[in-house]
């Protein structure tokens, strides 16, 4: 999750993360509470928090095949990162009031401390982690500090009676934020594969315990409570109207106001526009500024950008129906449901419940997602504006890239100047990556990029074929036949990499 999307959109996420899961849990708990006046109020609403939460991996993969505009992914996947934190501080004072000592003034005193204690101990984690892994140089063991440092994050805000849900998420957006600055390429390319991997075995691990729970639950359900499934089953779909309805309800609204917003902060763009053509005319470089004047004019920046940005992803009544009917709930569902009291009365159906809005809204929802999207005509940007936006953005590295090359105080470590043999060779490969980026950026052009990437691949399978025949002959050492894959890979990865902004 990039921070500054996050940022951008984040009273989206704030409102559909905190508010409406609070307002979620409490409706749900009160039509339990009447349905099944055995529980008590405060375990309803602990069953309305297990279920309140959205679970935006499967909205999020179904969107992004389909093309759903990257504003939209980015509310419901930064959704499903706080929303986590809510429910689970939300489901544990109401455990608490099982008791009958929390009033309501505690359950909210306690549910602001969790949220500022869990926020700082994720941002001192996240920093030292970040701090750590500069001062590392082998990737493995950079990917391995990133594997603890949710369980750092975690343990101690639960400790400290906080969100360490909140904690994690908090160290991961400081370590997003700190990766492209911080870390090397070894060290990103690394932790972004083995983290994929983690998650699927993680996500899939849940889903597969359910499965093998379900069974467990419908007996207790028959032959210890002495009931039928109709009846948790019943109660599900009747969880899952409110949820949806209460969803629809709370969407529109917060569209409309974050619309009016946008187009109030638009209004006042120009202002901002003229301040950055201002700062730029005055013709100083960024040494001759005051840290006070840089600060300034990143700031402005900022604002005109994140203007920009949203004007151009505008959220609107048709966006508006895709949230809402992309509220599945999912894993938190399936986890927190195991953590209600053994002793709480008809515990197994409750679960079941919370099992059964799952998969009612996983298989329902999501199935029907897809044709809702399609039906409203929902779009991102065009394959075509994504190239231009990415060669627009790689002509200005290149810019950067080609001004350091021709600057006249460009010299090795050791303050010699290079060889012009490599100052002519590194010149080639400059023009022929701003050959590349224009190609990129022209529609024109895309064609002929397209057969170059499609002939250096034949070309790379070609090396790689080469490569298992002298490794199948035995006259290289093997140290020889590893670095040789692992520079066909980084040539394979870089192909890749200039394929497009889907790749």
């Amino acid at each position: 999750m990039p921070a500054a999307d996050f940022r951008r959109n984040f009273t989206a996420i704030s409102a559909l993360a905190v508010v409406l899961v609070i307002v979620s849990a409490v409706a749900v708990g009160f039509v339990l509470n009447w349905l099944i006046p055995d529980i008590g109020l405060a375990i309803a609403i602990a069953v309305g928090a297990v279920v309140s939460p959205p679970d935006a991996v499967a909205a999020t993969a179904i969107g992004k095949r389909l093309g759903m505009p990257e504003r939209m992914v980015t509310v419901l996947e930064g959704e499903g990162l706080v929303n986590d934190a809510t429910a689970l501080v939300l489901l544990r004072s109401a455990i608490a009031a099982t008791a009958g000592a929390v009033s309501m003034w505690h359950i909210v005193g306690d549910f602001v401390l969790a949220v500022i204690i869990g926020t700082v101990v994720g941002g001192v984690v996240g920093g030292l982690g970040v701090w750590i892994r500069t001062r590392l140089e082998d990737p493995v063991l950079t990917t391995a500090v990133s594997f603890a440092v949710p369980f750092l994050a975690f343990v101690p805000a639960e400790k400290l009676h906080a969100s360490g849900v909140l904690a994690v998420v908090v160290a991961g957006l400081i370590t997003s934020h700190g990766s492209a600055t911080h870390f090397t390429a070894s060290d990103r390319v690394s932790e972004r594969t083995n983290w994929r991997t983690i998650q699927l075995l993680l996500e899939n691990g849940v889903f597969v315990v359910m499965g093998y729970e379900m069974p467990v639950l419908i007996r207790d359900v028959i032959e210890v409570e002495r009931e039928g499934v109709g009846g948790p089953l019943s109660l599900a779909l009747v969880v899952c109207g409110v949820l949806v309805v209460l969803r629809m309800l709370f969407i529109f609204p917060l569209v409309q106001w974050i619309s009016h917003r946008e187009r109030f902060a638009e209004a006042q763009s120009t202002m901002w526009r003229a301040e950055v053509e201002r700062l730029i005319a005055e013709g100083k470089s960024p040494e001759e500024r005051t840290f006070a004047e840089r600060r300034w004019k990143r700031k402005i920046r900022t604002r005109v950008a994140d203007v920009e940005a949203l004007s151009n992803t505008q959220l609107g009544a048709k966006e508006g129906l895709v949230l809402g009917w992309a509220g599945m709930r999912g894993v938190i569902t399936v986890a927190a449901a195991q953590t209600l009291p053994s002793d709480v009365a008809h515990r197994s159906e409750l679960i079941l419940i919370a099992y059964f809005v799952a998969v009612i809204t996983l298989v329902g929802q999501g199935a029907t997602l897809p044709l809702l999207i399609r039906r409203l005509g929902i779009r991102g940007t065009s394959e075509q504006a994504s190239r231009r936006e990415l060669a627009q953005l790689l002509s200005e590295i290149a810019e950067v890239m080609g001004g350091r090359l021709r600057s006249p105080g460009l010299h090795r470590e050791d303050g010699t100047k290079f060889d012009p043999a490599v100052l002519e060779m590194v010149k080639q490969d400059e023009q022929a990556l701003e050959v590349r980026v224009r190609a990129l950026g022209s529609d024109d052009h895309a064609a002929l990029l397209d057969d170059r990437q499609q002939l250096m691949h034949l070309l790379l399978d070609a090396a790689q074929g080469a490569l298992l025949d002298a490794r199948a002959q035995g006259t290289y050492s093997a140290s020889s036949l590893a670095r040789a894959q692992a520079i066909l890979d980084v040539e394979v990865l870089r192909l890749q990499a200039g394929r497009g902004p889907a790749h």
